[in-house]
Order: structure tokens, then sequence, then C-alpha cells
């Protein structure tokens, strides 16, 4: 049985155009730590880790740079909703941002 045009349309999935290039600042150190990805900013003494999830979004980013082709991958790799995904990157990516351990960069 097929499915249905609107089961087989996927939603326009949006994110911020100035995501298209992210870096990870010179002064950020971070090691992977069995699942988990542990940070340290050198600009503000903090650290972070980051959960499977979280570690496997770096992994990708690193290889990507780009926040839109980071979840492109993961709607492969996951099974989760468009929705659930692009709300959790949104939040990732301003938690990473707001603590130096990742720059974007505006090509407005």
């Amino acid at each position: 049985m097929k499915k249905s045009l609107a089961e087989n349309t996927k939603k326009k999935t949006e994110f911020p155009s100035h995501w298209e290039v992210v870096t990870i600042p010179e002064e950020v150190l971070f090691q992977n730590i069995g699942e988990q990805t542990i940070f340290l900013s050198m600009k503000t003494g903090v650290y972070y880790a980051l959960n499977p999830v979280g570690s496997r979004f770096w992994e990708l980013l690193l290889e990507k740079k780009s926040v839109p082709a980071v979840f492109e991958s993961m709607m492969e790799e996951y099974e989760v909703a468009q929705e659930d995904l692009q709300r959790d990157i949104l939040h990732l990516v301003s938690e990473l941002q707001a603590a130096y351990l990742l720059d974007i960069e505006d090509l407005s």
C-alpha cells in the first residue's frame, strides 16, 4: 500500500540562515570520554558535558560545519520527530554558543 502524498511530504525545517557556518573557538578544548563529550572553555574556565546524542551532534558538526546539514544527518540516524529534533538542536546550539563553546558566523 502506498503512502499518501501528505505522508511522503517532509515538512521544511527552519534554522537561522546564519547557522550555515559554525566554528569551534581555538580556546575550546574537548575530549570524548566514553559516550560523552567533555568541554573546557579556556575563556571562561567552565566545564560542559554532552550526553551520547549531544556527542553525536558535536561529531557531525565537526565534520559538516553546518547545523542544517547535521540536522539532516541526525534525522536519518535517529527515529525522532522533525519538530523534536529541531527544538533540541536549537536549544543545544544556543547553550553551546552562550557557553562560548562554538561560534556562528553571520554571513548576512
